[in-house]
Formats: structure tokens, C-alpha cells, sequence
């Protein structure tokens, strides 16, 4: 049984030896002297292989983030469309759905192509639409305020507040001198 422990570390050792053959003895070299300067100055021979593929894979991700963008300015750019609209002639309501009053009801309901615009409360930002209407005849769900603009499809998207967007060169205004500004 000895003889097949010996012959096990043996081999142990053999592997070792390979490896350390292969590998060099990196414990032995000084990273000061001229040959360890050579090793940490050393590149990959495939670093401009891997170098092109990084900015393939930036290229690939740019276009895409571009492409989105473009067809988020179109969406943004849509401010009414035309859609298929439900009418009751008994509530006097136009809606992209019929209502279960409605239907419980049985009102006169038809099927109409309406203008859907898209609005924005100017106090609060609530966003609502109107069918047929240049306006909004209703006031906000939110603050109950009337005064609306004209917005996009979509909302607009905030990004992240850059430090000079936020800052103030004059420090905070106190309503005490607000009256010299002008």
C-alpha cells in the first residue's frame, strides 16, 4: 500500500512539475527586474480583435437607442387621431367603449369615427381626452382646474436632472426680494 502512495504522490509531483514547466515559477520572478517588466507590459495578441468587437457591440447598441428615440418623437409628435368612438344618443356621451349603464339600459348606442385630442392640465399635469371637442368642457379630475394644453400621445419623458439644471447661481429666491428682479 505504500508503494501505491508513494507512486500517487509521485505523479502529484510529476503534474506539478508540468505545470510549473508550462506556467514558468511566477513566485520566483521579480516583478522589478527587466523580464518582470516584460511579463506586466506584455498585451493579448487578440486585443484589437476584442477592441473591435466592443465597439461593434456600442455601435449595435447606439443604433437601437436611436431608433427608439426616432419613433418615440414620432408617437410625441401625434396630438389627435382619428378612432373608432361609441354614441349614445340618450346620454349624450361619446367613448372609445360603450358603457354598462348603457347596455343595462339598452340605449341607442352607434358606432362612429371621432377625433381623439390629447390634453394636459396646466395646475397638475393630469393628462385627459376629448372625443370631437377642441377642448375640454370638463375640468380636471385632479384640481378641478380648466385650463388645459394641448400634449402629445404619449407623456413626455423627464430625464435625470443634471447638477447645473438644478442650480441656482443667485442661491434660493425668498418672495422678500422678488420685487428686485425687475
Amino acid at each position: 500500500m505504500e508503494s501505491i502512495a508513494n507512486q500517487d504522490d509521485k505523479d502529484c509531483t510529476s503534474v506539478k512539475k508540468k505545470r510549473k514547466g508550462i506556467l514558468g515559477d511566477l513566485n520566483t520572478i521579480d516583478l522589478q527586474s527587466a523580464e518582470g517588466r516584460q511579463l506586466l507590459d506584455a498585451k493579448s495578441a487578440f486585443e484589437n480583435i476584442v477592441t473591435d468587437m466592443d465597439l461593434e457591440r456600442q455601435e449595435i447598441y447606439f443604433k437601437e437607442l436611436e431608433r427608439k428615440e426616432k419613433i418615440y418623437d414620432q408617437i410625441q409628435s401625434i396630438r389627435d387621431q382619428t378612432v373608432s368612438a361609441y354614441h349614445c344618443k340618450v346620454c349624450r356621451y361619446i367613448a372609445q367603449s360603450t358603457s354598462k349603464f348603457c347596455k343595462e339600459q339598452n340605449h341607442t348606442v352607434s358606432r362612429i369615427k371621432a377625433r381623439k385630442r390629447f390634453f394636459e392640465c396646466r395646475n397638475c399635469g393630469y393628462r385627459t381626452v376629448t372625443y370631437n371637442q377642441i377642448i375640454p368642457i370638463v375640468p380636471c379630475r385632479k384640481c378641478q382646474g380648466v385650463n388645459f394644453k394641448k400634449t402629445g400621445m404619449y407623456k413626455e419623458k423627464e430625464g435625470p436632472k443634471a447638477d447645473r439644471d438644478i442650480l441656482l447661481p443667485r442661491g434660493v429666491e425668498h418672495p422678500n426680494f422678488l420685487n428686485s428682479l425687475r
